[in-house]
């Protein structure tokens, strides 16, 4: 067995790279890399040399390492329960859902560190591909902004090993993200929203009105409150959204105040 220490820059959770202590094991054959979770500097060194690395040929030698990867459904678990306090709730439910229904069946049985960039290639053009149903029916791949959004929750589980020292590198490296479709924005003129709320019935006369004047987002429209509105000052205080029947904070995270005036063409969708 031989085991050593090296540097290696790591981007922290501000994106800012920084010089952590890795060490590398050489066994039988097989190489580990390792993060130590501490800076590069003459210190952990030199706690590395006297302390850490005696413990790991006493565990070897014992029997007591394991040089199995997690699978990547141990991944995805570890990953959800590191980034899903700070999502909102129906993000958390779409990337919950895009892991249930496209990896976890294809991957989830598989260890980390045996995916390759050729299968994620594969795969990844199989969830675009239009193909047939068991009954021979024409079935529709998945949009570019859904696959990408998809591989996303994929890539940052793999980007959650590396930085800690689990992996060395993410086999989605080189694997081309999807282009998306140029949408083409056709927007109401003031003329054409007044048409609208004069045929509208009910509340549904209330909801286009409101998104006409305020310019809010439908989730937004979801979430208000008679509390959030102050007629004096002719604003509405938006502080949550409802998207995919799940209540969230509205994008950007702070509440913000949406001014009632004149119609504002294109913002509702």
């Amino acid at each position: 067995m031989k085991i050593s220490t090296y540097p290696k820059e790591v981007a922290n959770t501000k994106g800012e790279m920084k010089k952590k202590l890795y060490i590398r094991i050489i066994v039988n054959g097989k190489t580990i890399r390792k993060s130590l979770g501490k800076d590069y500097n003459k210190k952990n060194i030199a706690i590395a040399e006297n302390e850490i690395i005696p413990k790991i040929r006493e565990d070897y030698k014992n029997n007591r390492i394991s040089e199995k990867k997690p699978t990547v459904a141990e991944g995805f678990k570890k990953s959800f329960e590191t980034h899903n306090g700070g999502r909102s709730g129906s993000t958390n439910k779409d990337y919950e859902s895009g892991y249930r229904l496209y990896i976890k069946d294809k991957f989830g049985k598989r260890r980390i560190d045996d995916i390759k960039y050729t299968e994620l290639v594969t795969w990844q053009n199989s969830l675009l591909k239009s193909t047939l149903n068991a009954k021979g029916e024409p079935k529709k791949g998945l949009s570019p902004s859904r696959v990408r959004t998809i591989r996303t929750v994929f890539v940052m589980m793999f980007n959650d090993f590396i930085r800690d020292g689990t992996l060395d590198k993410n086999p989605f490296e080189g694997v081309k993200v999807p282009k998306l479709k140029k949408k083409i924005i056709v927007l109401l003129r003031q003329s054409e929203m007044m048409k609208v709320i004069d045929t509208a019935k009910g509340q549904d006369k209330n909801f286009f009105a409101t998104a006409f004047f305020t310019g809010m987002r439908s989730g937004e429209l979801l979430g208000l409150k008679w509390s959030d509105v102050n007629f004096d000052e002719k604003n509405i205080i938006l502080s949550r959204t409802i998207r995919k029947n799940v209540l969230g904070p509205i994008k950007g995270g702070d509440e913000r105040a949406s001014i009632i005036s004149r119609p504002k063409p294109g913002r509702l969708h």
